[in-house]
């Protein structure tokens, strides 16, 4: 997040955001004009912001922010990462109930539970069969990307795996 600041800064844009403690990173931000704050509260969020960008990579039951997001914005809808989601723990189904329909698309990937690696759908711990179901039952428009990072190679045969399971389990 703090590389996309620094180039909306540079772009012109004020720029405010929130993290859970300072750091050179926090100063280099502020030193260029940014306006950070060190508690992550719907407070930071103001009417006169235009876009809210939010990360995955707070947990959700811990971050008020994020939950209040969808609250504050009733017009915002979203997409998620299912690695990141994964990673912090998103309580998927009960995010679902509540702003299923608001979500718009997912980012489809694998990891081993430790670093969010881009491996193929099948290859790490997300169970996207167990998912399939709140898929079909919250957001069966979505739209899917499957999404794999250079440093996780990924042959086209396993693309082809990937894109025929997502279609058997998602779409058929």
């Amino acid at each position: 997040m703090s590389g996309l600041a620094e180039i909306l800064i540079k772009e012109g844009f004020s720029i405010s955001g929130s993290d859970i403690h300072t750091s050179d990173i926090i100063k280099h931000l502020e030193d260029k004009g940014a306006k950070v704050y060190l508690s992550q509260t719907a407070d930071n969020i103001t009417d006169d912001i235009d876009l809210v960008v939010y990360t995955a990579a707070i947990n959700f039951d811990t971050n008020e922010e994020y939950k209040e997001l969808y609250d504050l914005f009733p017009n915002m809808c979203g997409l998620i990462d299912m690695g990141h989601a994964y990673l912090t723990q998103l309580p998927m189904g009960g995010f679902l109930e509540n702003y299923g329909e608001r979500i718009h698309a997912y980012h489809f990937h694998n990891n081993d539970g430790m670093k969010d690696c881009h491996n193929s759908i099948l290859k790490g711990k997300i169970d996207y069969e167990k998912f399939a179901v709140l898929f079909q039952k919250y957001t069966p428009d979505a739209r899917i990307v499957l999404e794999y990072e250079p440093h996780a190679w990924v042959s086209e045969e396993l693309m082809e795996r990937d894109i025929n399971y997502v279609n058997k389990l998602y779409f058929s």
